[in-house]
């Protein structure tokens, strides 16, 4: 293409989006000017000089410049174009960037369409590249067919086929009248399976924590007070009170993990779109991200400890760039991955590899038979975490031993060594795991590998090409090399999802194993 851009502009209902990113991201300012009026005025006093009204006048102007004129000009600034090759993105208005991005090079497409643009047809999209966020490209409002217009583009670019036009593409997925069936759908019934299986909600209390630990500064301090001398009272009642405290915090945590799960994962649909996974989801917020078959890096089976014993498990992929828009990071049972790379929310294990052959059949999925890399090697496992519990342990006692002496035992030093006992048996808990279910299987005439592991609690298995790793890196200590035992490291080309394959502890035939199939040519 030729000649100057053909510039578009985003949709008018961009400045709301904007003016909302801008009042969230100035919130604690205009908070912290509004207090110092307020504290002005209440210095003043009912007799004061008058300075109040001017006070409040001022402080409303410069709220109002935070807020409006900077949406403003981004918006009337911000411009893009659809050439043949390539998507070219400007902004800016005495600092101007201008971005470009070839349609070969587009990893992922994510909309996102809020409630509160759903009247007028508009979405927000992102377009990532591989690598990291600072290279994508965001248009915060645009038609929903620009969707389409920039799939039709990728892939007219990466087939090197005529472009295809808008009207021979499948309807978008938003629409619940299309024709085209999709290859899965997660069902009420499974969403609130995942919502009561995920065990990150109980992370929830840490941020509930953490909030009330930030708001109570600001909050009155005869509020503060009746707050701490109730949960105080509540523990001053007996072990029973106690229990049930506990039980409706649970409650209440459950009840929030099944409310964010819903509005998540509500009408969570995957469809086939040539060689594109077209994902569909969100309850107020309508998400549809596209992903290329041929940028899936990995994908994952990962199991925490309440899925395994309900015999189910969560699908996701390796993504080579974040496909987010707009959308808050979502957690799943690590507390890494956002909910754009995952494809089956929570599934039975015994349907989980047939639900795949229709999802990804390019990737062959089936049970395997992996090689334990671990066997024999439990020491090089459990010892580190065996020395440091005993410490612990012997901490702990010597402490409860000196209560019994003392009238006034050292409380605080007594919790500590019961927290540090408690992370060392964790610890233990975590290494037994991976020394139990590490291992590999080389697939495919050895162009595939499977690897079994475990992140914390979570079983995972990891299946990836050859071609994803970038690295190999084996490591032995002095009392391991005697032995011939290794530790070994591949990283993935990974944004969002499980970024390396490692082997804590494995026989250095393994370690040759692995590092003469990474670099082998491939055939």
């Amino acid at each position: 293409m030729t000649g100057e851009p053909q510039w578009r502009r985003l949709h008018p209902a961009g400045l709301i989006v904007a003016l909302a990113k801008s009042a969230k991201a100035l919130a604690g300012l205009i908070v912290a000017i509004g207090m110092i009026v307020m504290g002005r005025m209440s210095s003043d006093g009912p007799n004061g000089s008058g300075m109040a009204p001017m006070l409040i006048g001022i402080a409303l102007a410069i709220v109002v410049m935070l807020v409006l004129v900077a949406p403003i000009v981004q918006w009337l600034t911000t411009r893009y174009a659809l050439t043949d090759r390539e998507l070219i993105w400007e902004s800016g208005l005495f600092f101007r960037n201008r971005r470009t991005m070839s349609y070969d090079r587009i990893h992922a497409i994510n909309s996102v369409s809020p409630w509160y643009l759903q009247p007028f047809g508009v979405v927000g999209l992102t377009i990532s590249a591989g690598g990291s966020s600072e290279s994508d490209i965001t248009l915060d409002a645009v038609d929903a067919a620009v969707q389409l217009e920039l799939e039709s583009l990728r892939a007219s670019n990466v087939f090197d086929t005529q472009a295809i036009e808008p009207s021979e593409h499948i309807e978008p997925v938003r629409d619940a009248q299309s024709e085209h069936a999709p290859v899965f759908t997660a069902s009420p019934k499974d969403i609130l399976l995942y919502a009561l299986s995920d065990i990150a909600f109980l992370a929830s209390a840490l941020v509930i924590w953490g909030f009330w630990n930030r708001i109570s500064d600001v909050l009155p301090g005869w509020l503060v007070r009746r707050t701490e001398d109730t949960v105080l009272g509540v523990f001053a009642q007996g072990v029973l009170a106690i229990a049930m405290f506990a039980l409706f915090c649970v409650i209440v945590m459950l009840m929030v993990s099944l409310v964010s799960a819903f509005l998540r994962f509500y009408g969570f649909a995957i469809w086939r779109r040539g060689d594109d996974l077209v994902i569909s989801r969100g309850l107020i917020t309508k998400q549809v991200t596209t992903l290329p078959v041929s940028r899936i890096q990995s994908v994952e089976i990962r199991r925490n400890m309440l899925r395994r014993l309900l015999h189910l498990c969560t699908v996701r992929v390796g993504l080579s760039a974040v496909a987010g828009a707009g959308d808050d990071d979502d957690d799943d049972d690590d507390g890494n991955a956002r909910s754009a790379s995952v494809l089956l929310p929570v599934i039975g294990t015994d349907r989980v590899y047939d639900v795949m052959a229709r999802v990804l059949p390019e990737w062959d999925l089936a049970p395997v038979r992996t090689h334990r890399t671990g066997r024999g090697l439990g020491r090089y496992y459990l010892a580190a975490p065996l020395v440091a519990l005993l410490a612990s342990l012997t901490a702990l006692s010597a402490i409860l031993l000196r209560t019994r002496t003392q009238w006034h035992p050292p409380f605080p030093l007594a919790v500590a060594a019961a927290l540090a006992t408690l992370a060392m048996l964790w610890w233990m808990a975590t290494r037994a795991l991976k020394w139990r279910t590490e291992g590999f299987a080389l697939l495919d005439g050895s162009h595939r590998i499977e690897a079994t592991g475990a992140e914390q609690l979570t079983l995972v298995t990891l299946v990836t090409h050859r071609s994803r790793v970038q690295s190999f890196t084996r490591s032995t200590t002095a009392w391991r090399e005697p032995h011939g035992v290794e530790s070994v490291n591949m990283p993935l080309f990974v944004a969002v999802g499980t970024s390396a394959v490692g082997f804590h502890a494995m026989h250095r035939a393994d370690a040759n194993r692995l590092e003469e199939w990474m670099t082998s040519e491939a055939g």
